[in-house]
């Protein structure tokens, strides 16, 4: 039965294809052209829209949790000098990473918001 359910829905599919697919003329071309490209254009500009408003989002949070990462006092922990160093470095390394990559989303978000 799972075979005949597969072969009805790939029927559907081709089915709607086909209702999908319109017949112009050859004098209507230069018009579905043009009113198609402009519905793409209005696609992208929601989605880059929408990107942007995502990267923002993104972006604002990750700020609050370096804030977080960089109040952190290593310090205070009971543990070698030589571990504390290690992770002082660790965490200015993967501070400086991660505004790197602040940086680089905010340069997308720019891209997106021009596109939109």
């Amino acid at each position: 039965m799972s075979i005949f359910n597969f072969l009805r829905k790939k029927k559907k599919k081709i089915n709607e294809l086909k209702e999908k697919s319109k017949k112009i003329r050859f004098l209507e071309i230069d018009n579905f052209s043009i009113r198609k490209r402009k519905e793409i254009d209005e696609r992208e500009k929601k989605i880059f829209a929408l990107i942007g408003e995502k990267i923002s989002i993104f972006s604002d949070g990750l700020k609050i949790k370096i804030n977080e990462v960089e109040r952190f006092d290593v310090e205070y922990k009971k543990a070698e000098e030589k571990i504390k160093v290690i992770v002082n470095e660790g965490r200015k390394k993967y501070i400086k990473s991660v505004e790197y990559f602040l940086r680089d989303l905010k340069r997308v978000e720019k891209t997106a918001s021009r596109n939109a």
